[in-house]
């Protein structure tokens, strides 16, 4: 879920692995969009700084994209426009996540290794993401801005929550 200005946005993966976007704008909204895209686990969303609607998942590839939203579904239409990018070095078997920070996109998700990668600017796709090898985990990680900083979240192969403040 995110939410930006009056709407407020809501993603899923349903049971034939598709994912839906949903936007709400006050009580109202639209019939649910359907992409063509499936995904072995959830999604993510983010309202960057900059505006717009990103949406991150795990393809059945395992590989990691970006899904830029272009438009909204015209009238009657539940089919979704979008820019998609694929992240060839990225790879996970959970959802990645997705925030807005400090003008940028940010994009965390552990490896197939378990190790937490963090890519700083996702609108970039081309640069290389920093793996954090202290940073293990059999589980998705969490990515949010807090008050000017990046917080990275992700339970440990301990089964410990950590919190670690990425910038």
């Amino acid at each position: 879920m995110a939410g930006s200005g009056q709407r407020l946005y809501l993603a899923w993966r349903g049971g034939d692995r598709a994912l839906h976007l949903h936007a709400v704008q006050l009580e109202m909204g639209p019939v649910p969009a359907k992409l063509r895209e499936r995904s072995t686990a959830s999604p993510s969303l983010a309202t960057p700084d900059h505006g717009g609607l990103v949406l991150a998942w795990a393809g059945t590839d395992r590989h990691v994209n970006l899904a830029k939203i272009t438009e909204t579904p015209p009238g009657g239409s539940n089919l979704l426009g979008y820019a998609k990018i694929r992240l060839e070095n990225a790879k996970t078997s959970h959802a990645p996540a997705v925030c807005g920070h400090r003008g940028s996109l940010v994009l965390a998700w552990t490896g197939t290794d378990r190790r937490i990668n963090l890519l700083t600017r996702a609108e970039e796709p081309s640069m290389a993401p920093v793996t954090l090898d202290h940073a293990k985990s059999n589980h998705a990680p969490a990515v949010c801005s807090h008050r000017g900083s990046l917080i990275l979240a992700w339970t440990g192969t301990d089964r410990r929550p950590n919190l670690e403040r990425a910038q």
